[in-house]
């Protein structure tokens, strides 16, 4: 996969899926995982999807550690 960010890509958003699937939609598996996807998609320059994944991640951060955890503090938009 290495230098495949289409493939990168495929699997993240399958990843996502399943976490969804067995924990729920607003788990924090998932939450690393839209953080991975923003991180790809800057890499990709297109940061719009970049910024949307961050955001999902932070808030997902948030909601299962707290605004002031250090989890969520970790995760810039």
């Amino acid at each position: 996969m290495k230098n495949n960010p289409e493939a990168a890509e495929k699997y993240f958003l399958k990843c996502i899926e399943l976490e969804e699937k067995h924990w729920g939609k607003e788990n924090s598996k998932a939450a690393i995982t839209y953080h991975n996807l923003s991180l790809l998609y800057g890499g990709k320059k297109e940061f719009e999807k970049a910024e949307e994944m961050a955001n999902k991640s932070i808030s997902l951060f948030e909601k299962n550690f707290g605004k002031n955890s250090s989890a969520a503090s970790g995760v810039t938009a």
